[in-house]
């Protein structure tokens, strides 16, 4: 099965949000009936990932497929904003 979308989760310090960050994620893209590939940095772990990914504020959210590439930096909590911003066509989500 092909993928639809590809994201980058960068937060810092792996904790219940950075969990809930993932859930709220795969239930936009599920409600969309896409597929996505998600890779999830800890900037604890991996401080480099700051200069490469341009982070200014987490959590930050890079979508790289399908381009152009789009960022959202913050919570995923409103969902019509999120989907407007990474380009998921889909209705809020409860």
């Amino acid at each position: 099965m092909a993928v639809n979308f590809k994201f980058t989760l960068l937060f810092f310090g792996e904790n219940t949000s950075a969990g809930e960050l993932k859930k709220s994620l795969m239930r936009l893209v599920e409600r969309a009936g896409k597929t996505c590939e998600l890779e999830m940095i800890d900037l604890s772990v991996q401080p480099e990932a700051v200069v490469k990914y341009r982070v200014l504020a987490t959590p930050l959210l890079i979508r790289t497929k399908p381009l152009p590439i789009r960022r959202f930096i913050g919570h995923l909590t409103d969902s019509e904003r999120v989907t407007r911003t990474i380009g998921l066509d889909v209705d809020t989500i409860d």
